[in-house]
């Protein structure tokens, strides 16, 4: 059986971000002779009525509408085949001979990101081709619907229905009818924002960097938007951002990776969370609790550099100078 020509995308209604239409048209216009399928939340949730009615209850009752994105996708692919791919995705050239001879492709996401979260490789859910009834997302769907979740942070995401969760499956998979593709064919940027900045769009600089990917022998290039992170967040309550006992604050900065726990965007009750809990050295007022900090020539700027945005370092840590060597430095600055 082969693999259908039907692209599947998703978002919460008909009215998709004007900033992703480039994406969106992208797809249309390399696959002309393709099917193209939208699906709203509406039109998700009375899909799993229709067709999966005893996993219902567990889609509706996910904490947050990402887990609720993931879950539609597999569900989708197993039951009409085709390529889902997230808005924030562009396609580069027709997936028609990247797909003959297969019956699902998965890509890999870039070594960083399997690095971050501390595992050999990650499978990215984010593009994903399939025929219908694939064995592979019948055991993707079997797993869903035997777990429970409660309220989970970002990284448990990536466990219960993301990427992360993708890999649990595939370990104990034993049939050999899944292709892997390695991250430079489906996603060969990693999401550091510095480089995907310049690939977006159509100025002359980003058309040369996109003709550069596909002589590359790459099919498609994904953006990293992530706003499934912000919408979950919720707002941030920080009035006095250098006046929190206990830490040192970094404005518009952060350290990726590292997370042990989420204490919430109020940054007085995550600070208090982050000094009662002995693995905790430090928090980003995303409200995640880090264990360790990369070293400073790796942080980032935060997404939407606000003042009061940044790194909470406990004060103990920064003054453990075999610990953080180079933070008299970046005092100085």
């Amino acid at each position: 059986m082969a693999i259908p020509k039907i692209i599947h995308q998703t978002w919460k209604t008909y009215d998709v971000p004007e900033e992703w239409w480039d994406c969106v048209n992208s797809w249309k216009s390399h696959h002309p002779d393709w099917e193209y399928r939208l699906w709203t939340d509406d039109e998700s949730e009375s899909f799993v009525a229709r067709h999966y009615p005893d996993f219902l209850t567990t889609f509706q009752n996910y904490p947050y509408g990402i887990q609720r994105a993931d879950a539609i996708r597999y569900l989708v692919l197993y039951q009409l085949g085709g390529v889902y791919a997230d808005l924030d995705y562009e396609c580069l050239q027709p997936l028609d001979p990247l797909l003959e001879s297969h019956t699902a492709v998965i890509g890999m996401e870039p070594d960083e990101h399997a690095a971050i979260s501390k595992v050999d490789h990650m499978l990215c859910n984010a593009l994903m081709a399939s025929e219908p009834g694939h064995p592979f997302m019948a055991a993707v769907i079997e797993h869903l619907k035997a777990s429970t979740h409660g309220t989970v942070a970002d990284f448990d995401i990536l466990a219960t229905t993301g990427p992360l969760m993708l890999n649990k499956v595939h370990a104990n998979y034993p049939g050999r009818d899944l292709t892997l593709l390695p991250s430079q064919i489906l996603c060969p940027l990693s999401s550091d924002r510095r480089k995907l900045s310049r690939h977006r769009g159509n100025t002359k600089e980003a058309l040369r960097l996109k003709a550069e990917l596909v002589r590359q022998g790459s099919y498609a290039v994904h953006y990293w938007n992530n706003g499934w992170v912000e919408d979950q967040l919720g707002p941030l309550e920080n009035p006095k951002p250098n006046e929190i006992e206990g830490f040192f604050f970094f404005e518009r900065r952060d350290s990726s990776g590292g997370d042990v726990g989420y204490g919430g965007r109020n940054v007085p009750i995550t600070a208090q969370i982050c000094l009662n809990d002995p693995r905790a050295i430090a928090f980003n007022t995303d409200g995640f609790l880090k264990s360790s900090i990369k070293p400073r020539l790796l942080w980032k700027l935060m997404k939407k550099g606000e003042g009061n945005e940044g790194l909470y370092i406990r004060t103990e840590f920064l003054n453990s100078k075999h610990k953080a060597p180079w933070f008299r430095k970046l005092k100085a600055e």
